[in-house]
C-alpha cells in the first residue's frame, strides 16, 4: 500500500496507528470495523457461529 492511499482510510478507533476495514457475518452483514492489530478482541464479542454461513430446514416465517 502506498503512503499516499494509506492516508485516504481511515485508522482504526483502538489506538493502534492501522488502518481499519470493515468485519462482517456468514451473511456479509456489517458488524464492526477493525484492524489486524485489534481483530481477535472485536470479534470476541459475538459468538463464532455468526462468522459462518449455514443451511438451515427450520420454517422462519408461516406459511398462508
Amino acid at each position: 500500500m502506498s503512503a499516499n492511499t494509506r492516508l485516504c482510510q481511515p485508522l482504526c478507533d483502538c489506538g493502534s496507528g492501522e488502518t481499519r476495514y470493515p468485519l462482517k457475518d456468514g451473511y456479509d452483514i456489517f458488524l464492526t470495523y477493525a484492524c489486524d492489530h485489534c481483530r481477535k478482541q472485536k470479534l470476541g464479542r459475538y459468538r463464532p457461529d455468526i462468522l459462518e454461513r449455514y443451511d438451515t430446514d427450520e420454517q422462519i416465517e408461516d406459511d398462508y
